[in-house]
Parts: structure tokens; sequence; C-alpha cells
């Protein structure tokens, strides 16, 4: 073979060619995430009904502790379709962060294997959180139906919620990625940074009821971070008594495309220093 068509391993690819690159394996990230789906609860004896049962059982210390302990439902309207509403969503995009922090440092024997877009590795861990995540829906729907919630069209509105929240979320797995892979020790410290987001986000709380709580430069950050609006988009569609502006969608929307773009780009930057130490 002549030496004009040897590439040395690991070069990096222009911008363009990358994404083609990238797309050419999308059917093979969607197995890769399912593969590890499926691995995942193997051994344990309740297998994938693990997916069901670790997000109920988190709603439900939730409940116990601030709902009934600390009194943090008072005001609140079917409290309990909130919590859940609130942990479900909340955990979607946390475990997202949380599995594409580790998407380098867990995947070293891959890369150091294979030749293709490491960008693959945390958008495969964000699918992965996404496939986990759908069928945690069905205790929504079951909450939000014991609890005396109507059907109504808005439901469907937990289509393109789910999509702009797995977009920000791989954003956001890309960010972490590259840090994470460069910074190891925040590989530790993010899931204690990411649960205090949480707990400021409204998960078991309502902003709206407590703004007078907060001083005036901190209320906005927690109005209008991502978690939560991703958070009362969803109650707004599941709870009748729960309405959101029509801004929490431009808001939605602008979180997700920005966290994406940003993300993409700056993970393609360290694109070549991937499980090189």
């Amino acid at each position: 073979m002549s030496e004009t068509h040897l590439k040395p391993v690991g070069q990096k690819l222009s911008f363009a060619l990358y994404v083609k690159d990238l797309w050419r394996r999308r059917f093979f990230m969607m197995s890769f995430a399912r593969a590890r789906v499926e691995g995942q609860n193997s051994s344990a004896v309740l297998g994938q009904f693990w997916l069901l049962l670790t997000p109920l059982l988190t709603a439900a210390v939730y409940y116990l502790l601030f709902g009934v302990i600390l009194g943090v439902s008072r005001g609140i309207e079917n409290f309990i379709a909130f919590l859940i509403i609130g942990v479900m969503m909340f955990r979607f995009t946390s475990n997202s962060a949380n599995a594409g922090a580790m998407a380098i440092l867990s995947n070293k024997g891959l890369i150091r294997s294979l030749h293709f877009p490491r960008a693959l590795l945390p958008i495969s861990a964000s699918l992965q959180q996404l496939l986990q995540f759908l069928p945690s829906l069905v205790i929504v729907l079951v909450a939000v139906l014991a609890t005396g919630e109507p059907i109504r069209i808005t439901w469907l509105l937990l289509i393109p919620i789910i999509v702009l929240q797995f977009i920000f979320n791989t954003g956001l797995a890309f960010v972490l990625a590259r840090i994470v892979n460069r910074a190891r020790d925040l590989a530790k410290l993010s899931p204690f940074l990411i649960r205090m987001w949480g707990y400021l986000s409204g998960i078991f709380f309502s902003i709206e009821l407590s703004k007078e709580r907060f001083p005036d430069l901190i209320e906005p950050f927690l109005s209008y971070n991502p978690a939560h609006i991703f958070m009362q988009l969803t109650r707004s569609a599941f709870i009748e008594s729960i309405e959101v502006p029509i801004s929490y969608w431009a808001w939605g929307a602008g979180w997700a495309i920005t966290i994406f773009v940003l993300g993409f780009v700056f993970f393609f930057k360290g694109e070549g220093k991937y499980g090189r130490d």
C-alpha cells in the first residue's frame, strides 16, 4: 500500500469528517447502549425490574423525609405526582451526567484497541440512560392516574420534553467526559455536585411557592436552570393545577441546543488525547 494511504492512529479528522464518521456508526451506538442496559442488572435476582424499583424507592424515601417529616408538601397540590415526576426527570439528567463523566475512563481498553470517533462513548452513555429511563414513565403514568389527574392531550408533550432533555443530557455528557478525563478527582466529586443541583432545582419543593425565601440573585438561577425547566414542563403536562409560561419551552430548547453544540465542540477539541495517558 502506498504511504499516501496510511494515516497515523488517533489522527484528528476535520470537524465535518468527524461528524460524518460518527453518523455512520449510529447503529453501533444504539446497539452498544442496549447491550449495556441488558447487562447491567443481568446478575440481579429481579433483573431489569430494578429499572422501575430504583426510582420508585428513591421517590418513597424523598416522600417520607421531605413530605412527611419536614412537611415541604404544604401548598403543593398532588404532592405525590409532583415528587415522582421531579425524581424521575432529574434522575434522567443526573444518571446521564454521571455516566457521561465516566465515558472515557471506563472504556480505555476500547479506546486503545479501536479507532473510532470518541464522541461515540458519551453519546452511547446518554442513550443507555434514555433506555433505562423510559420504563420509569410507567410509574409516572400510574402515579398521576392514581392521584386523580385526568387524561389530557397535554400528556403528548412528554415526547418533545424527553427529546429536548436527551439533547441537553448528551451535551452535558460531552462536557463532563472531557473534564473528568483531564481531572480524575472530579469523577468522585461530580456526583455530589449533581445531587446538590437536584436539591436546588425543586425536586421535592416548589420554587414558585418559595421565591420569597431566596435572595434576589439566586432565585432566577433556581427558576431558569435546565433541571427545573424540564421538571416543570413535565409537571404541567401531567398535573392540571400546574401551569408554566410559554417561555419555559424557549428556555428548554435554548438550554438543550446550546449545551449540546458547545459540549460537542468542546469534546471534539480534545479528540486525540483521550486514552493516551
